[in-house]
């Protein structure tokens, strides 16, 4: 496919599966798919002063600067010519209309100078999609953010929670931030997926989709379960997810409380293993402390899983207690337990949440909607 591009940045090789590297690789195939433009995925390396090809991305070099100590601003001020106008090859080798930074960080001050001189007259979307969103750490990186957002012609967050959060740390206008809710893949994500796993997949269990990082707040998921456990013999509990330093002491615990044998940590699943969890789970149980925009509640609403979250910003803009769900405090274990109980003894009524939850989600959180959004951004493309 010739023309111009839209090209999709990221600090990292998009190999590993789900979170931002998943968001980017769906909007790029979607947009491949409606062909409004010919997608790239570049990842931000240090190493790769001319581009790079790999197996999921091109590599190269788009950052000014390793560091924003006064030594490393002197650098970056030295070697900037050179790599301003590698840059600026790239882009008019690729015929770049649209560069979307994902996690942005100061990767995108190059091409903000670009910008800013004229040399470069497409435009600049930064993605922000949470834990990207941090208070400056000194006056020489909040002057190089500021630079880089008065330079960009969009700046999108995945949800309104994150866009106050980005407004109050950033000190950007909220008139100039637009909410782009991110989507889901319905043709995968349908209720029916019955991929392969390397252990059997017990009869009855509850799901949580959450890499094993403390913001995700499993122990008291585990908490909860061994509250239900008795009063539910056949239940068991498969926590799926990116690894962190939280799976050995939920494996611990589990073991400590007698639960071993009904708990089961799975990482580095495919989308189409995430996908049979959760079609085959009683109830999708989400109990993070914060959130931006948790994508395992919108897949686990399209495949028609009744959800169970705890009441924080995130969540709360995509479930709503009674309704299309069932919502508890965060921090309280029996409350989140009593949640899944009342899940778990209704069929009839988790199903009609669930229901309703699938039908909103299918109808306006698909990865087509969300590309539609950003090429409104970008008309002129």
């Amino acid at each position: 496919m010739s023309g111009p591009s839209y090209l999709f940045v990221l600090p990292w090789d998009p190999q590993h599966v789900g979170g931002v590297s998943g968001v980017v690789k769906s909007l790029a195939a979607t947009m491949a798919e409606r062909g409004a433009a010919r997608p790239l995925i570049f990842a931000n390396s240090w190493q790769a002063k001319s581009p790079r090809h790999a197996d999921h991305c091109t590599l190269f070099r788009l950052s000014l600067f390793a560091s924003t100590s006064v030594a490393g601003v002197l650098k970056a001020c030295i070697l900037a010519p050179a790599q301003l106008w590698r840059i600026l090859r790239l882009l008019r080798a690729i015929d770049a209309r649209v560069v979307n930074f994902h996690y942005p960080g100061l990767a995108p001050v190059g091409v903000a100078i670009l910008k800013r001189i004229g040399a470069f007259d497409g435009k600049i979307v930064l993605s922000y999609h949470g834990s990207d969103v941090a208070a400056p750490s000194g006056p020489i990186e909040r002057a190089l953010l500021a630079f880089v957002h008065r330079s960009a012609d969009h700046i999108v967050a995945c949800s309104r929670s994150l866009a106050v959060r980005m407004a109050h740390e950033f000190g950007i206008a909220p008139a100039r931030i637009s909410v782009i809710y991110n989507g889901v893949d319905p043709m995968l994500f349908n209720g029916t997926a019955d991929a392969r796993f390397p252990i059997e997949l017990p009869g009855s269990f509850i799901v949580s989709i959450s890499s094993f990082i403390p913001r995700k707040n499993l122990l008291l998921l585990l908490r909860a379960f061994a509250l239900l456990a008795r009063r539910f013999p056949d239940l068991h509990l498969c926590i799926a997810g990116g690894d962190g330093p939280e799976r050995a002491r939920v494996g611990a615990e589990a073991r400590s409380s007698g639960l071993g044998d009904r708990v089961h940590l799975l990482v580095d699943l495919d989308q189409a293993q995430v996908a049979t969890l959760l079609a085959r789970a009683r109830a999708c149980v989400q109990t993070s402390l914060a959130e931006s925009f948790p994508l395992a509640v919108i897949e686990a609403g399209a495949s028609g899983t009744p959800l169970v979250v705890s009441d924080i910003p995130g969540h709360d803009e995509l479930v709503r207690d009674g309704v299309t769900g069932r919502t508890f405090p965060p921090g309280d274990p029996e409350a989140c337990a009593r949640a899944i109980a009342a899940v778990l003894d209704d069929p009839p009524v988790a199903a009609r949440m669930a229901a309703a939850q699938r039908h909103w989600v299918r109808d306006t959180l698909t990865w087509s909607a969300t590309m539609s959004q950003y090429e409104r951004l970008v008309e002129a493309l």
